[in-house]
């Protein structure tokens, strides 16, 4: 499963630049993560400010979950946190709690025209006039995102430590990593300003969770305890992961609204997520089939179709693989169907003629099935 949604995310990514977009996908939710876990104080008190503290404490009193490369399906968990608030909050709220961290000069929000809301530019363009004039008049400026911006600049802590003559004691190695943090963070928090306004990621996140939705389906099922995953696999779980792949597909509705509702309503955009949509949920459905399905349909896991139901039933699928194993050169046949048609040729010859499964067959497969 981790590997099909990384096949995914990697068809995004190239889309996105075919796209002339600036951003990449799974880079932005990363950075998203790690910028809202270091910004979570500062965007719940925003959120309490704008939309009140019930909504606050549903969807932002808790840290966003860590992405994990290498465990790809873990960028699900980030999505769904995402898209769990009304369209607009998370950019609204994460957007103010950057600015003000970034502390920005009225030159550099005025580059962020045509991409940031122009009252918040506005806002924020006020506050740094203000901030100026009082430093102009002698006042002293104090601001929570001077460090972050001092970092952004350049500057090295460790040489004005070294200035003031407070050198002795301080772990400069732990100084340098430090200021080599903070700048990426600020490199960071520049990159999400430029992703999380632009119009088109949040229906991107949509359309990568939903044509997701089968794989972490399959993720989640195989953490579950108990059951014979490997026999309910084979049997019929994933012919119905299969048919969620197809219903996907057919699904226009769903698209169709979605699309509309997250304001994606530039036609080049409309047709780039409709066409992503369908690539996505391609790619997927492929890696699910090459890694999964086709491999389940051969030997030796073929062999627990014979199990598919119980023994006194008729079963189509078990007359068909019988009738297969007997009819089929021992030089042909897998090692493991050669074994059964010498141990158990009556039993299969029973099966292909009635469809049903004598109790000794049954029980010595049994028995395989739960390795």
């Amino acid at each position: 499963a981790h590997l099909a949604v990384l096949g995914g995310l990697a068809l995004t990514d190239e889309a996105l630049k075919r796209h002339n977009r600036p951003f990449k996908y799974y880079s932005s939710l990363a950075i998203f993560s790690a910028c809202a876990r270091d910004l979570s104080a500062e965007i719940y008190k925003i959120w309490t400010d704008l939309f009140g503290a019930v909504q606050a404490n549903k969807y932002c009193k808790t840290l966003i979950p860590k992405s994990n490369a290498g465990r790809w399906g873990c960028v699900d968990a980030i999505e769904r946190r995402l898209l769990d608030p009304p369209p607009g909050h998370w950019a609204s709220c994460l957007t103010r709690a950057i600015l003000k961290k970034l502390n920005l000069s009225e030159s550099e929000l005025a580059s962020f025209k045509g991409i940031l809301p122009n009252d918040l530019i506005s806002l924020f363009m006020v506050r740094a006039r203000t901030e100026k004039s009082e430093k102009s008049s002698g006042g002293e400026k104090k601001t929570k995102g001077k460090k972050d911006q001092g970092a952004a600049k350049g500057e090295n802590p460790i040489k004005a430590t070294a200035a003031t003559g407070s050198v002795g004691g301080v772990d400069l190695l732990a100084l340098e990593h430090l200021a080599e943090y903070t700048a990426r963070l600020g490199r960071w928090r520049r990159y999400l300003l430029l992703a999380a306004n632009d119009q088109l990621f949040f229906p991107l996140i949509r359309t990568n969770n939903l044509t997701r939705g089968p794989l972490i389906h399959l993720s989640n099922w195989l953490k579950r305890r108990g059951g014979r995953k490997l026999l309910e696999l084979t049997c019929y779980k994933a012919g119905e992961l299969r048919q969620e792949f197809e219903d996907l597909l057919c699904d226009e509705s769903t698209w169709r609204g979605m699309f509309s509702l997250h304001s994606a309503n530039e036609d080049s955009d409309a047709r780039f997520l409709a066409t992503l949509a369908s690539r996505l949920i391609l790619v997927h459905a492929s890696h699910f089939s090459r890694r999964l399905t086709e491999v389940l349909g051969r030997f030796p896991y073929k062999i627990l179709l014979l199990l598919k139901s119980s023994p006194a039933c008729v079963c189509e699928a078990r007359m068909k693989l019988a009738t297969e194993i007997l009819d089929t050169p021992l030089s042909q046949l897998h090692i493991v169907g050669r074994k059964l048609k010498d141990l158990y040729r009556e039993d299969l010859e029973y099966a292909k003629r009635t469809g049903k499964l004598t109790t000794w067959l049954y029980y010595a497969l049994s028995e395989v099935s739960n390795i």
